[in-house]
């Protein structure tokens, strides 16, 4: 994809048409289609069906600045015309507004958001969009949106065009596409673009896991106003997995780098700290030691729980390196020694962050038998 291609523009062009992605074009629009496309363009095959695409009037480009770009809440309307546009109306909006927000954060200079409110099929929506102190517009728009065409019942949905044959991940500045599913695997399988889908959950699947992990208990050390508050949160982001969901729901999850090990005395009793976090008040260690003193390439740790005294040697292998998940085993150990209903588990992230779950044995079992959350390598814990 990054080399010169010895296909003409043509030759590219009617090989996009294939996939279907002009199929909302009408006849005379495909011929004047071919008469814009200039017989000398020349770059490799991504440059040449991109700049094809954007002739197409198929594909949206935002080439935001990187500051400045949202003055008021108002300026994300013409962009949501934009992607109605592109859809031919499959993603219809009324009712526009738009206000500044602050979110709690650590760090001030990203706190400010833009709450974006319109209806669509009859259904109320806000989505919290990234704004920061000097106004940085979220390209990402397209992800939340597909929400709205998954609870239509849109076949179709936003996809992101890589902007150069060399971007390996989707950034602010992606283009956006609108197409069918048969059309997006066409495409990729085509190869001429890099393209990204964003899988985003409808309404009716985020509420309906909420509703599956409260049947079993999972909230049950919440109060109201915090199951109320993290559904919020949900239904104003971005969901595409169980993950998502459920680690929006404090004391939950336990997510952290897998490589993180710099302080190793701080750093793991900063983990065992996050299984305490999630054990909602069941797993609460006394005398938690890491000992440094054992070689070069192991450290011990131990902890009283329950009255019992709990130790194992661990890996070290220096600063800013690999989690040892011995101390989770130690943990569950430390559990099942003690006949305490509940262990730790592992859930898939899909990168290399951890994400730790604390289960009942029957929350285990109803987790497992349907399916609700991606338990992952549980047999090792």
């Amino acid at each position: 994809m990054n080399s010169q291609t010895s296909l003409s523009p043509i030759e590219i062009l009617d090989q996009l048409s294939r996939t279907g992605v002009f199929d909302h074009l009408s006849a005379t629009e495909v011929k004047a289609l071919r008469q814009r496309v200039p017989a000398h363009l020349s770059g490799t095959t991504h440059d040449i069906a991109l700049a094809i695409l954007a002739q197409s009037n198929a594909v949206l480009f935002w080439l935001p600045k990187l500051a400045g770009a949202i003055e008021n809440p108002g300026d994300y309307l013409p962009h949501l015309e934009r992607l109605r546009d592109i859809s031919g109306d499959a993603f219809h909006f009324t009712e526009f507004d738009a206000e500044f927000v602050d979110v709690p954060h650590r760090i001030a200079a990203i706190r400010k958001r833009t709450l974006v409110r319109f209806v669509a099929n009859e259904q109320p929506y806000e989505f919290m969009l990234f704004t920061g102190e000097k106004g940085v517009f979220d390209n990402y728009t397209w992800h939340y949106l597909n929400r709205v065409l998954a609870d239509s019942g849109a076949q179709s949905r936003f996809y992101g065009l890589a902007d150069s044959s060399s971007e390996a991940e989707p950034s602010i500045f992606n283009p956006i596409v609108f197409l069918t599913a048969d059309q997006y695997e066409a495409i990729s399988e085509l190869g001429f673009v890099k393209i990204w889908r964003s899988n985003a959950w409808s309404t009716m699947q985020i509420l309906g896991l909420i509703d599956e992990l409260s049947g079993i208990g999972l909230f049950s050390h919440l109060s109201a106003q915090e199951i109320a508050r993290a559904q919020r949160q949900l239904m104003r982001g971005y969901v595409n997995s169980p993950l998502a969901v459920v680690a929006a729901f404090p004391n939950l999850v336990h997510r952290f780098d897998a490589e993180m090990v710099y302080d190793p005395a701080e750093d793991y009793a900063r983990l065992i700290q996050g299984a305490m976090g999630i054990s909602r008040g069941v797993f609460e260690p006394h005398h938690v030691i890491v000992d440094l003193s054992s070689d070069d390439a192991h450290m011990g740790i131990s902890f009283t729980y329950a009255g019992i005294n709990f130790a194992r040697k661990l890996e070290h292998r220096g600063s800013s390196d690999w989690v040892d998940f011995e101390y989770c085993r130690m943990i569950n150990q430390a559990l099942e020694e003690t006949g305490t209903n509940g262990r730790l588990y592992t859930l898939e992230t899909g990168d290399q962050t951890a994400a730790l779950v604390f289960l009942t044995d029957s929350q285990f079992a109803l987790i497992e038998q349907r399916s609700l959350l991606p338990l992952s390598n549980y047999q090792y814990l």
